[in-house]
């Protein structure tokens, strides 16, 4: 089970599409997985409460995991975003996987 991802990733398209309607942007969803395979943390791209500012799918699925992030794998419907603007008050995902020590990602890749 281990390197096969498609149910997981359908699960994954399955939670992007919580994300709100007209958020304007590609729907994402996100799954973190422990070590044996259960499934800790899941999210998708979401906005602020009462704001127009997104949260991305990855930084929900950790927060949502919280340690037990730590070694784990996260999968993802697109790849982590690695830029931030000045703008943006959150770190990109990329460098907060490896601020939870998340050990392996996997992204779709079309």
């Amino acid at each position: 089970m281990e390197d096969n991802y498609k149910d997981l990733m359908e699960e994954c398209i399955a939670i992007a599409k919580k994300s709100p309607f007209g958020i304007g942007r590609p729907y994402v969803g996100s799954l973190v997985l422990d070590n044996a395979f259960n499934i800790v943390g899941r999210g998708y791209k979401q906005y602020v409460y009462g704001t127009r500012m997104l949260i991305h799918a990855e930084r929900v699925a950790l927060d949502e995991a919280n340690e037990k992030a730590r070694d784990a794998t996260i999968i993802t419907t697109l790849e982590p975003c690695g830029k931030i603007r000045r703008s943006q008050i959150f770190k990109s995902c990329s460098e907060l996987i490896i601020e939870r020590g998340v050990k392996k990602v996997v992204f779709l890749g079309i």
